[in-house]
């Protein structure tokens, strides 16, 4: 079963790559804004082609413009960003992307949650609904919103603090304490 999860996510990490490298060239939108960028540039004077050119150049700028609001009207769908964001959600690809995964891998084997470690609770209000969902709660609720793992360095070194308070503790019998049994007053 680990093989299966570990599977669905390698897949989803090279799908995710491939669709960021490959969606630009399949979708024509890198030639548009080539020739969109090349009609905005402006030209030397002396480079300056006769009228017929020009017109040329018009030409292309109207099949550009018209391309582009053809392949607005395809767009039927909204995406998810947008939708999100009508929610009231703030929201971005990166952001809480491992606690995600999390959600996926625990769906899919329930016996990896005790293995899961929380760091922090992000302000992100998508975030502290996929943390509902796994039942979890975080290390540190600090209230951050900066990403990039920041909550987890945090969490890292209190509980490098922690392992080093704990280890460096002496036991009753190292300490000579004595009457360790009588009650608390």
């Amino acid at each position: 079963m680990h093989a299966y999860v570990l599977f669905a996510l390698v897949t989803t990490a090279i799908g995710g790559a491939a669709w960021v490298f490959v969606y630009p060239i399949l979708s024509g939108e890198r030639a548009a804004e080539r020739r969109k960028a090349s009609i905005a540039r402006p030209e030397p004077v002396a480079v300056r082609s006769t009228r017929a050119a020009q017109k040329t150049r018009r030409e292309q700028v109207e099949g550009t413009l018209k391309e582009m609001e053809v392949r607005q009207r395809k767009a039927k769908r909204v995406p998810l960003a947008v939708r999100i964001s009508q929610a009231g959600l703030a929201w971005s690809k990166r952001r809480f992307i491992v606690t995600a995964a999390a959600l996926a891998a625990v769906r899919l084997n329930p016996q990896c949650r005790p293995w899961l470690l929380f760091s922090h609770a992000s302000a992100e209000k998508g975030h502290r609904l996929l943390l509902e969902a796994l039942e979890a709660k975080p290390l540190l609720d600090l209230g951050l919103r900066l990403g990039e793992g920041s909550g987890a360095a945090v969490a890292l070194a209190v509980l490098r603090l922690a392992c080093a308070l704990h280890n460096g503790m002496a036991t009753f019998a190292e300490a000579a304490v004595s009457g360790r049994d009588a009650p608390c007053r």
